[in-house]
């Protein structure tokens, strides 16, 4: 992995730290827990590339969007 989709990459990584970061000093501890999630996912896929881990980003990143609506309506 190299260029435009690493720095995409590293551009998430940071994202969903400070969404875990600021979903618990909130106390949004879905978004904090989903956010943490994608962000080890982030790690892990930077350490080393393969379909199966870009997989797992996408369902991390639908499971923080999930807290993040639910915590929108109320929940």
């Amino acid at each position: 992995m190299s260029g435009p989709g690493l720095e995409a990459l590293g551009a998430l990584k940071q994202l969903v730290h400070k969404l875990a970061g600021s979903g618990g000093t909130f106390g949004f501890w879905e978004i904090s827990n989903a956010a943490e999630r994608a962000k080890t996912a982030c790690e892990a896929l930077l350490e080393s590339p393969s379909m199966d881990r870009w997989r797992s980003i996408e369902g991390h990143l639908e499971e923080l969007r999930n807290a993040v609506n639910g915590a929108l309506d109320g929940g």
